[in-house]
């Protein structure tokens, strides 16, 4: 939570250096206090270079001067659903606002980073919203194929890499995710969109190339010492257990 002259300061300092933006706005337990969104449109901050995440309380004003303004959003659904006080995830209504959403984890201390996990949650919240008309106002039906748009061109865009990354198109760089169909989980495969967005998990990813350089191999990563990166995870939290007055090691 900030003050919107510290908002104002970030955001012109940001864009003097050419980067973009991305900030918190609209969760259920602030949103009606603040309308942050009105408040940074009065002040003349909206813009392409910005990401708002969650906006999981945000009028139907504010998500149309989002649209107005080319604001791209990103929703984190899984931990959206778990913390107390987010609110309803809004795929739907943004949608309405015409405005694809990117996916994220959000945090890892309550949801998983991996963006399979998010397309599900995503699509499952929003199915049960529509088909149970749980909201007054409902988004557009989704599908699988949105969710993937969703955890790549949305997300790519989202970042202003769009005319780099998140499709296979010649030109862009040749970031790839290949995923084992013949692992027990997805095989066989009818619908290759349906299979990656229900059922695959990172355990299902055989290949990762990032500017045609191979990150992942035959399920392993390449060039990465994990028993190190296990040590030092454990060793940060340890450290932070033992500064924690009342926790305990498990």
């Amino acid at each position: 939570m900030t003050v919107a002259a510290v908002t104002r300061d970030d955001f012109k300092t940001a864009r003097e250096l050419g980067l973009r933006l991305s900030m918190h706005a609209g969760v259920q337990q602030f949103a009606s206090q603040f309308r942050a969104i009105e408040t940074m449109a009065a002040d003349n901050l909206l813009g392409p270079d910005l990401t708002l995440i969650h906006v999981c309380a945000s009028t139907a004003l504010e998500m149309k001067l989002m649209a107005d303004h080319g604001v791209s959003a990103s929703i984190g659904p899984q931990t959206e659903m778990m913390m107390d006080g987010a609110g309803v995830p809004a795929l739907g209504r943004l949608l309405n606002a015409g405005i694809k959403p990117s996916l994220s984890g959000d945090t890892e201390t309550c949801a998983t980073g991996d963006l399979f996990t998010q397309m599900r949650f995503a699509l499952g919240v929003e199915r049960m919203l529509t088909a149970n008309r749980l909201l007054p106002e409902l988004g557009p039906p989704v599908t699988v194929r949105n969710m993937l748009e969703f955890a790549t061109v949305a997300g790519a865009a989202a970042c202003g890499l769009e005319t780099r990354v998140g499709s296979l198109t010649v030109g862009k760089d040749a970031d790839l995710v290949v995923i084992r169909s013949t692992d027990l989980n997805l095989t066989p495969v009818t619908d290759p969109v349906g299979a990656v967005v229900l059922g695959a998990h990172p355990g299902n990813v055989d290949i990762v190339l990032v500017r045609g350089k191979p990150k992942k191999l035959q399920g392993r990563m390449v060039g990465l010492d994990l028993d190190r990166v296990r040590q030092k995870a454990a060793a940060s939290r340890d450290r932070l257990l033992s500064a924690a007055p009342g926790h305990r090691h498990y």
